[in-house]
C-alpha cells in the first residue's frame, strides 16, 4: 500500500514538474479601489466581468492569466479588476449580458482606451490585445474596431484632445 501512495505521489509531481510554472495571479474586487491604485500607479484600469459557471471565464482567469508572459505584463502595466456580475457593486456602464466582458480604462478619466471585449482569448492573443491598449495608452489614443464574424480587429487609433 506505502508503494502504490509512493508512486501515486512521484508521479503527480513529475506531471507539475512538466507543466508551465504555477503563479499567484493577483487582482482587485472593488471598483473603486482598483481605480485608485490604478491612478496611483499610472496604469491600465483593466475589469473583467464574469459568471459563475462559466467555462471562458474561467478558461481566462485560471489559464490565460496564470501565463507567465501575460501574467508579468498584466502585473507591470495594468490594474486587475474581476468582478462577478451578481456579487460585486460596480458602475451601471460596465453591465454585460454576455462574459467574460473585458474594459480597458484609463483610471484617471475613466475613459474607455478601446470598446468593450467579449468572450475569450487565447493567451498569445489576449496578449496582442494588452500591448496595443498599452500602446495606445502610452500615446493618448483610442483603439476602434472593425467587427469581422467571430473576430475582432483593431483598424486605427483615434487621437484623444482633452
Amino acid at each position: 500500500m506505502k508503494k502504490i501512495l509512493l508512486i501515486l505521489l512521484i508521479g503527480t509531481l513529475s506531471l507539475f514538474a512538466l507543466g508551465e510554472e504555477i503563479h499567484d495571479f493577483k487582482y482587485e474586487t472593488s471598483y473603486y479601489m482598483a481605480r485608485k491604485h490604478a491612478i496611483e500607479q499610472n496604469k491600465i484600469l483593466l475589469i473583467m466581468i464574469h459568471k459563475v459557471g462559466c467555462p471562458n471565464c474561467a478558461y481566462m482567469k485560471d489559464i490565460v492569466f496564470e501565463r507567465e508572459k501575460v501574467l508579468n505584463y498584466l502585473s507591470e502595466n495594468y490594474v486587475t479588476l474581476l468582478l462577478n456580475s451578481k456579487g460585486h457593486y460596480y458602475p451601471k456602464r460596465f453591465i454585460s449580458p454576455r462574459s467574460p466582458t473585458f474594459f480597458f480604462l484609463n483610471a484617471k478619466n475613466e475613459k474607455e482606451l478601446r470598446p468593450r471585449k467579449v468572450g475569450g482569448s487565447r493567451p498569445e492573443k489576449f496578449l496582442k490585445e494588452l500591448t496595443a491598449v498599452k500602446e495606445a495608452y502610452d500615446t493618448n489614443t483610442t483603439l476602434t474596431l472593425e467587427k469581422k464574424p467571430d473576430e475582432e480587429v483593431i483598424t486605427s487609433k483615434i487621437k484623444i484632445i482633452n
